[in-house]
């Protein structure tokens, strides 16, 4: 594969990486803490969303992976 094929897999692969702001973490931070636990309550109710959040999350953590590979599998100059 020539520079530029690697060049251009990289690419492909870091437009799959969906947006770095995660759901999961402002769902966590709306949930009340008091004496030291979470409000179960409210945890309840986002029930679904955290569920959406989770996957978007996961789905964030695999296309980042994928980036990383396809990055470590570039030849370095001079290695070749």
């Amino acid at each position: 594969m020539s520079e530029a094929d690697d060049i251009n897999a990289v690419v492909r692969v870091l437009r799959t990486i969906p947006p770095k702001k995660l759901r999961i973490i402002e769902l966590i931070n709306s949930v009340p803490i008091k004496n030291g636990e979470c409000e179960f309550e409210t945890l309840e109710k986002l029930g679904s969303q955290i569920e959406q959040a989770k996957t978007e999350a996961t789905d964030y953590a695999h296309a980042t992976s994928e980036a990383r590979r396809a990055i470590l599998e570039i030849p370095v100059k001079g290695d070749e």
